[in-house]
């Protein structure tokens, strides 16, 4: 794994992505999407990687840039596919947000690139931007009643 740190927009910037099929930059504008850059990381895995393992503790939230995500479930001792994830997915964020173990493992299936949330970064932009903060934890509460909403109907 390679880690870029993006401290600073020489990194990373809203214009190495696109931002507009990410759901948890909805209704951010140029400039705060540029703020947020100082907060996330951009990860390069490899195919075969895991981001992380099911029963984890969390500790980041992973956006997908590019490759493919797979989420691994053990079911009866055997890995269970529960998702693919592609670009603009948001990973990993349940169980940051609920502080609770990872409910699945996420295996990197082709070479990827990641946009990463720290909680150490989520708890800076809340000191240091409490309005793009609130916008984000907005857009975060909405994706995962996505995924709630989806998980009841099946």
């Amino acid at each position: 794994m390679s880690v870029l740190h993006a401290q600073s927009a020489l990194f990373l910037s809203v214009d190495d992505f696109d931002a507009e099929r990410i759901s948890l930059f909805g209704a951010l504008n140029k400039n705060q999407l540029n703020d947020l850059c100082a907060y996330l990381e951009l990860e390069q895995r490899k195919a075969g990687e895991t981001v992380f393992s099911e029963n984890e503790p969390p500790s980041s939230i992973y956006i997908l840039l590019d490759g493919r995500i797979d989420c691994l479930s053990l079911c009866q001792g055997l890995p269970t596919l529960k998702a693919s994830l592609a670009y603009g997915a948001a990973f990993g964020e349940s169980a940051f947000i609920g502080i609770q173990p990872q409910f699945c493992s996420a295996k990197v299936n082709s070479d990827s690139r990641l946009l990463v949330l720290s909680r150490e970064a989520l708890m800076d932009l809340h000191k240091n931007d409490l309005e793009l903060f609130a916008m984000l934890m907005m857009n975060l509460a909405r994706e995962l009643a996505r995924k709630y909403h989806s998980a009841i109907k099946l």
